[in-house]
């Protein structure tokens, strides 16, 4: 998808969630979903909305489809933690490091 469709399904999103139809806005960026920023959009949506497992849900197949994409990766980690389901995204880390050749845990590093 292109910048100008992606930024034209973002608006169309973005009104049709300010009309109340949190649907349709749902499905215009699921329609978007090959595209990173458009499922970010999707999952702050889905997060406003109180979908918050959706919305990892979203974020990690954009992480599992872009591994190198760390952005993705800090932002799958970040609303994971929002969520109050941190071990999810330190497994989520560790299986891409794992993925990526690396040895150890991320999840030992993090307790607190």
């Amino acid at each position: 998808m292109t910048d100008e469709l992606t930024d034209a399904a973002e608006r169309l999103a973005e009104l049709l969630e300010e009309r109340g139809d949190v649907e349709g806005a749902v499905a215009v960026y699921r329609q978007a979903s090959g595209d990173p920023n458009a499922s970010y959009g999707l999952a702050q949506l889905l997060v406003r909305h109180g979908r918050g497992d959706e919305a990892v849900d979203v974020l990690r197949a954009q992480a599992e489809a872009r591994p190198g994409e760390d952005w993705i990766l800090h932002t799958l980690a970040d609303l994971c933690l929002d969520q109050g389901r941190p071990q999810d995204g330190l497994a989520h880390l560790d299986d891409l490091k794992a993925r990526r050749g690396g040895s150890g845990t991320c999840s030992g590093s993090a307790s607190r």
